[in-house]
């Protein structure tokens, strides 16, 4: 290394390097050292490569600088020599692999060809083929991209190949096996509770969605292990001895279990023509009193299949009245509870036959507003009233019923006592029965009432309008039909509540204040205007008073 003295050679390895580990020092044979005067005995080290080179760049010198230039030179030869070779194995494994795949392409091909071979024309077949369509949705989503395989059912493979290569992309024919019930196994393998999870749904480029596709997932679920579920449903429902022998054991037993069940059932059909027997031969004479039936009707089956007029109020002056046997009110309450559960059963009368339901009907859509479905608006006095005089009038028929000469006179002296003279009805003017309100005429200026019509159709007739809807819904949205403004008469059900002039009884005095609305009385009460309103409907009394409306007001005139 053209050191000038060994020392700083000694010096550099002591500082930079470790001794018996970047280099050794060499003991001199005995028989070689020297032992008088004279020169030392020599030194020998020992470097190996890694410390001989690095030592070149620390010593500084011009040796050392030639001997780390060789060592470069010689690794950049060496580099080349390596990338060279490198270039060529690479190129050799590119050649390899090309090689590999396109043994692997005329592998598929020939597989394809082969498999076509033996699906002549009409020869059944369930098929699998590859494709490299991949599924859509959103990225990062767990059925984003999936690899897909097709599958299907066909009479005609080699038709149904070239058609799959059109459409998707470089399909290669996987396997096919013949069957005998083509579509049958195709929806099966559809309904299968393992496929049916990975059944997707692709379009292609020409904008039409195939269905008949699986999702393949790498690590555990194959195409292998497709074909092996699709084999297992083929051996399942294929026509076979096998499979004939199981259906005909399946069918069996349940020809076992269907005569099972028919002895069952003969034995509940018995038990239920034995009940039915005896309860169409219980005649109840020990159950009811002869008191009680001459109560009712001299006919028995009257007390046992009895009515019930009802009325049941769902919301504030609406009802349902209609009529119910007498065993089935209980369930009836129920059913209304449930389906109206603010609502109670206002009222209920007896009643023998069920003809007295109709004249219910007649009168309560005389008198108050039907509203469809059996449902009335009206005050409860007005529907008690009603009910009170069906039951009166029923009453009256039973008891005559045996004395037509009684009942005629009876019906004879109520119509001459009769004072009032029925109208005479026009039959060109249809019969209003809506709400029966009669409506104001009024200037849309001066806000003069200029006539009154006893109905909405009737206000139409006198515009020259066919029907009373154009009035109707100016009335009701409050804006000019014909010139017009329209109100009805009075005051409505709703402001008559508001409106309406209150008297505070007090129980034990009988001492009375007015009020002119129902919110000074419910304000002088410390209630709100509904209950208050709802305490005068029901008649509640409440801390030594109760509250009635003015029947001397305007609004009953």
């Amino acid at each position: 290394m053209d050191f000038c003295q060994k020392q700083r050679a000694k010096e550099l390895l002591e500082r930079y390097f470790v001794i018996d580990k970047d280099y050794k020092c060499l003991l001199t044979l005995e028989s070689e050292q020297k032992k008088g005067r004279g020169g030392h005995n020599i030194k020998k080290i020992m470097l190996n490569v890694k410390t001989f080179k690095s030592l070149c760049l620390k010593a500084g010198t011009k040796k050392a600088d030639e001997i780390h230039d060789y060592y470069m030179k010689m690794e950049e030869l060496i580099q080349e020599v390596i990338n060279e070779e490198s270039d060529k194995l690479k190129l050799q494994l590119q050649q390899q692999n090309k090689v590999l795949e396109n043994v692997e392409k005329d592998k598929e091909k020939l597989k394809e060809v082969t498999i076509v071979e033996q699906f002549p024309l009409n020869t059944q077949c369930i098929y699998i083929g590859k494709i490299d369509n991949k599924t859509l949705g959103k990225p990062n989503s767990k059925m984003y991209h999936e690899t897909v395989i097709k599958f299907g059912q066909s009479n005609n493979l080699s038709e149904r190949v070239k058609c799959h290569k059109k459409t998707f992309e470089n399909f290669r024919l996987y396997a096919a096996y013949k069957v005998k019930n083509k579509i049958e196994i195709e929806n099966a393998i559809k309904k299968h509770p393992i496929l049916q999870k990975r059944l997707r749904l692709i379009t292609t480029n020409d904008d039409i969605t195939h269905r008949e596709l699986l999702a393949l997932d790498e690590d555990e679920f194959t195409i292998e292990k497709v074909e092996q579920y699709i084999k297992e449903i083929i051996k399942q429902n294929e026509y076979n001895i096998e499979n004939y022998n199981l259906l005909l054991k399946k069918n069996a037993g349940q020809e076992e279990e269907i005569l099972q069940l028919k002895q069952e059932l003969d034995k509940k059909e018995k038990l239920l023509t034995d009940t039915s027997n005896k309860l169409n031969s219980y005649t109840g004479e020990d159950d009811i009193s002869n008191e009680t039936k001459n109560k009712i009707a001299s006919n028995y089956a009257i007390c046992k299949y009895g009515y019930f007029l009802y009325c049941y109020q769902f919301e504030n002056m609406r009802f349902i009245c209609s009529i119910t046997r007498q065993k089935d009110f209980e369930i009836l309450t129920t059913n209304l509870k449930n389906q109206y559960s603010n609502g109670e059963m206002k009222y209920k009368i007896n009643v023998s036959y069920p003809f007295s339901e109709k004249n219910m009907i007649f009168l309560l859509k005389q008198h108050c507003i039907c509203l469809g479905n059996n449902k009335f608006e009206a005050s409860f006095e007005d529907i008690k009233m009603i009910f009170d005089i069906i039951s009166d009038l029923e009453k009256l028929l039973i008891d005559n019923a045996n004395d037509l000469q009684k009942l005629q006179s009876i019906i004879n002296n109520e119509y001459t006592n009769c004072s009032t003279k029925a109208e005479e009805v026009d039959p060109e003017v249809p019969v209003v029965r809506k709400a029966k309100r009669s409506i104001d005429q009024i200037n849309k200026d001066t806000g003069e009432v200029i006539k009154t019509f006893e109905s909405i159709e009737a206000a139409g007739r006198s515009l020259g309008l066919t029907t009373g809807s154009a009035v109707g819904i100016a009335l009701r949205e409050k804006r000019v039909c014909q010139g017009f403004l329209w109100r009805y008469s009075g005051i409505s059900k709703e402001e008559q509540f508001n409106e309406q002039p209150v008297v505070k009884i007090c129980c034990s005095t009988g001492e009375k204040k007015m009020f002119k609305t129902i919110a000074d009385a419910a304000k002088d009460s410390k209630i709100s205007a509904p209950a208050l309103r709802q305490r005068i409907l029901t008649h509640v009394h409440s801390n030594n008073y109760h509250w009635i409306f003015d029947k001397q007001s305007t609004h009953y005139n």
